[in-house]
């Protein structure tokens, strides 16, 4: 997995969450103020009721993404608007369908599922809606299930639906071991692109090739640059970019006429295990984002787009055109399964603290 397992024995308490203690058996994480991995509490409460059209589902896996670390600091903007505080993170679940509300005749109980939601996926039990959820594939495990949405919805709106992709383009993608990056290298490769993935060590190399990158940078031991531009002379028809300051400038100076840089994440910004958030270094790095100058785009043929995923949940076309492409690409066999590291619901904390490290590779997924 290129990270080692966590001594044996209770953890530290700053990894560690705290337990509100009561009768019943349902658990969700909750945050009541933004800050490090101590204000993530794992609560207890009485189990859901699903409403009219609604479907409750008794996970047995949630997807970890950057993002709901993001959230935990407090830097999440749509979180804020569609939640506040407090907030249980998580958009990304697989289980088995527990109840069923008045309305539903698309989920019966019992049925294993995986699916999505705009917050609310770090717990034992989650409610949803039945258009947010997808038969889970027999041959899938639970954690597997738990693993697919985000990541690859994340790539295929990136790819697919911001830069109409074409046979030959050749594509630059950035934190190309994280899940984002393989679901992205295995899409090209589908579509056939060429795509350089770019990784920050040695160990996450070959996961990376093993997706589909025609070729690897590793920025621990090359120049990033350099060998962007040796691998490609005349530049890259795409730029996946999640992390920030950091490169995208660079980023940007190697696309080639036409070229679009397309912006996800700002990863290299945000503070690591589990610093508290100042407000000086966040300002540091926004001085140092580049301007892009239309006059200059226009000149260079170029196009910047960036986007937020949990903005595009109501797009409720948009996603099952996409759930219904990626999932057939999966049983083409053309999207082979990212390494997944399994934490318990309790250790929410460790998962956060080993995603932040940089050195995990593939995904991440709480088991409740």
């Amino acid at each position: 997995m290129g990270f080692s397992p966590p001594p044996t024995g209770v953890l530290s308490h700053w990894l560690s969450v705290r337990v509100r203690r009561s009768v019943q058996a349902v658990q969700r994480v909750l945050i009541r103020k933004p800050g490090g991995y101590h204000r993530l509490e794992l609560v207890e409460e009485p189990t859901p009721s699903p409403g009219p059209g609604q479907v409750v589902v008794a996970t047995q896996g949630v997807g970890v993404n950057y993002a709901d670390c993001v959230v935990r600091m407090g830097l999440y903007s749509s979180a804020a608007r569609y939640v506040g505080w407090p907030i249980t993170p998580g958009f990304e679940f697989a289980g088995t369908v527990a109840a069923v509300g008045d309305g539903v005749d698309s989920s019966t109980v019992g049925d294993r599922v995986f699916g999505v939601t705009r917050f609310g996926g770090y717990a034992s039990h989650v409610v949803t809606q039945p258009r947010h959820l997808f038969p889970l594939p027999a041959e899938w495990s639970m954690p597997r299930g738990a693993s697919f949405p985000t990541v690859h919805l994340t790539a295929w709106y990136a790819l697919c639906e911001l830069c109409r992709p074409r046979t030959g383009f050749r594509v630059l993608v950035h934190t190309a071991a994280g899940g984002v990056g393989l679901a992205a290298l295995g899409i090209c490769k589908r579509l056939g692109m060429e795509a350089v993935g770019v990784v920050g060590s040695s160990h996450k190399v070959d996961p990376a090739l093993a997706s589909g990158a025609v070729a690897v940078i590793d920025r621990s031991s090359q120049d990033t640059w350099a060998e962007a531009r040796r691998l490609a002379p005349k530049g890259y028809d795409i730029v996946l970019e999640s992390s920030g300051a950091a490169t995208m400038k660079g980023s940007y100076r190697c696309l080639r006429p036409t070229g679009r840089l397309v912006v996800f994440g700002l990863a290299s910004m945000l503070p690591k295990a589990g610093r508290p958030v100042r407000w000086w270094r966040l300002a540091y790095h926004y001085l140092r984002m580049p301007r892009f100058n239309p006059i200059r785009m226009i000149d260079r043929n170029l196009t910047v787009s960036a986007f937020n995923l949990s903005y595009l949940f109501e797009q409720q076309e948009l996603l099952a055109e996409a759930m219904t492409q990626l999932l057939g690409w999966e049983r083409e066999g053309a999207l082979p399964a990212p390494p997944i590291a399994t934490y318990p619901l309790a250790e929410v904390g460790r998962a956060h603290s080993d995603l932040e490290s940089g050195q995990t590779v593939g995904k991440l997924v709480l088991v409740p």
